[in-house]
């Protein structure tokens, strides 16, 4: 199995033509794809990212898509996922797994994602202070003020990752596995 990894595309900024020059069977986008909001915008940014997720949909064969910080820019932290999907399922867009603490098994081997942020310098209250004050990744979503989205942003990869730990234990329990050297 062949994988093409991209993330930091940031199509808020611009469009981008990925290709499947080395024939990989999964395209694995990596998060800060796009922000989740603009994907039912029926102006041009949203033309960008339909275009955008139409194109490499049919450059590979399957795409996995695991969100970062910045789909959630401008928007509602629990309603980005919902939003990406709706737009896969709107544009017939079968082939796409988004996974958000969830994995999906293709080819014998299991692929579990989610969205993780940061553990705040292990829950530190003066990292959390600084973070919710300084940095726009706690500052642009719905959340509210600026100290509770960073509490908030800890405890979600917190869950995410108890989730994701749960998840690998099993599949480990369950089956050989191994590590792929890249």
């Amino acid at each position: 199995m062949k994988l093409a990894l991209a993330s930091d595309v940031h199509l808020e900024f611009g469009d981008i033509n990925l290709e499947n020059t080395e024939n990989a069977d999964i395209l694995i986008l990596a998060g800060d794809i796009c922000v989740a909001k603009d994907c039912i915008d029926p102006n041009y940014m949203g033309e960008r990212n339909r275009n955008f997720f139409q194109r490499v949909t049919t450059q590979f064969p399957k795409v996995i898509y695991v969100m970062g910080n910045h789909e959630h820019y401008d928007g509602d932290f629990i309603k980005s996922k919902n939003i990406l999907q709706k737009m896969f399922d709107d544009l017939f867009l079968s082939n796409v797994f988004l996974l958000e603490k969830e994995s999906i098994t293709i080819d014998n081997f299991t692929f579990i994602g989610g969205t993780l942020w940061t553990d705040m310098n292990k829950k530190d209250p003066l990292t959390m202070w600084n973070a919710g004050k300084s940095m726009n990744d706690y500052k642009i979503g719905d959340f509210g003020e600026a100290t509770f989205i960073a509490k908030k942003g800890w405890k979600a990869e917190t869950v995410c990752y108890a989730e994701l730990a749960q998840k690998i234990t099993a599949h480990c329990q369950q089956k050989s596995y191994q590590l792929i050297e890249y």
